[in-house]
């Protein structure tokens, strides 16, 4: 750009800013375009954000427009479990691309370390840190960014709430010019919309969170509960599984986010076992752990997409079970019911099942029809992912404390 170009594109830039609009290109030169972005209309678009999270990509690309950038990257990142959650982009990734940088590079990216290292609020443009020297050797610029089209961001922190900070990057190309003081001028403008929206936006997603996990009446079951990813990476866990999780000696331990076994051939099994709930097809599978002189006896339970708490994630995901203490009648019906998003009635026909009562029996106990049971036992299929009777039985006795005698007999 030469320099009497850019003297006019920061003149109009200013103008734009105090008159409230920006119409700031994507182009490699920058140029500026004939069309007028309100800011208003980006605030409005902002807070729409907290009912309506999928407005995320609209106010990315508004955002982006505004401040001379070719898209837009925003995400929850755990402190605890140390990976990126949620996330909404307004740029040419495909949902593989979005994995991949979820599960690795966000890992190893500067920037993001970088931003997220100077506190809430605070816009950085990476040139200002990385210089091109850097960049050269960086592997998360080099294997990631460049050959996708990224070479400067502007970023920042817009909330930090119950150990999940929403972060935001806005990209340029290789071809544009590093973020000016201009562009982050208007950048601070939208900034305390942007961090109500986040902050928002965090509460209610970990208040769906709990109500999806089922949060209180799990944490009254004898069980420890633990759900990951394919990977180990923990997602949740209920009270006892915390307890679990923090007492010395414990079989199951968390490094850098993942849930790991203490012992090496434990590892291998627990691995196994995350992959067979994960993979294709996907299947429950018990594994045995140290715990002092015992052994505990753990299950590994893929969760369906039709399970409520699937919705909070893209990848597939388990449940892993222990028992906490004695499995008690009304605690294996918890269990039941939120492990798989049964009904009463099918949660009743479930134990039923793990019992040894055959169809017909079961229709007599309830005084329903075989049809009716039937019906039902074809839901409690469909949200198990149980393709047969008896592989439902199957991983019905998988589950800690469910294999019982005949429920109405106890």
């Amino acid at each position: 750009m030469r320099d009497g170009e850019a003297a006019g594109t920061a003149d109009v830039r200013r103008e734009l800013a105090a008159r409230g609009t920006s119409e700031v290109s994507s182009g490699a030169d920058m140029a500026l375009t004939s069309s007028r972005l309100s800011l208003d209309a980006v605030i409005q678009s902002i807070y729409e954000t907290t009912l309506d999270v999928s407005q995320w990509g609209t106010v990315l690309e508004q955002v982006s427009q505004a401040a001379g950038a070719i898209g837009g990257h925003f995400f929850y990142w755990d402190d605890i479990t140390k990976q990126a959650g949620d996330g909404h982009v307004s740029f040419a990734f495909d949902e593989a691309q979005s994995y991949v940088y979820a599960t690795h590079y966000a890992h190893i990216d500067p920037r993001r370390a970088w931003v997220m290292s100077q506190g809430v609020g605070e816009w950085r443009a990476c040139h200002h840190r990385f210089d091109q020297r850097f960049v050269a050797h960086d592997p998360c610029y080099n294997e990631f960014l460049m050959p996708n089209g990224i070479r400067y961001t502007a970023g920042a922190v817009l909330s930090d709430n119950d150990h999940q900070s929403g972060v935001i990057g806005l990209f340029r190309a290789p071809g544009q010019d590093p973020y000016d003081a201009d562009a982050l001028d208007v950048l601070q403008q939208l900034k305390p919309h942007l961090m109500r929206a986040s902050r928002l936006g965090t509460q209610l997603r970990n208040l769906q969170g709990q109500a999806l996990l089922g949060e209180s009446a799990l944490d009254n079951v004898d069980f420890m509960i633990m759900v990951t990813d394919g990977d180990g990476r923990l997602r949740h866990a209920n009270r006892h599984g915390e307890m679990a999780l923090t007492r010395d000696g414990f079989p199951l331990t968390v490094r850098d986010g993942r849930l790991r076994a203490r012992q090496t051939h434990e590892q291998q099994a627990l691995e196994h076992a995350l992959t067979l709930a994960c993979g294709h097809p996907r299947m429950a599978h018990p594994i045995a752990l140290s715990d002092g002189p015992d052994r505990l006896p753990v299950t590994c339970v893929p969760l369906t997409p039709s399970h409520p708490l699937a919705s909070l994630d893209t990848v597939p995901l388990a449940m892993l079970l222990a028992r906490a203490g004695p499995a008690q009648p009304a605690a294996r019906a918890q269990l039941l019911a939120h492990l798989f998003g049964l009904g009463a009635a099918e949660t009743d026909i479930g134990l039923a099942l793990s019992a040894g009562l055959s169809l017909d029996e079961i229709a007599a106990q309830r005084r329903s029809s075989i049809h009716t049971v039937r019906s039902q036992l074809r839901s409690i299929m469909a949200k198990t992912g149980a393709r047969r009777q008896s592989e439902l039985v199957s991983l019905l006795h998988r589950v800690p404390g469910v294999r019982v005698d005949r429920p109405w007999d106890e």
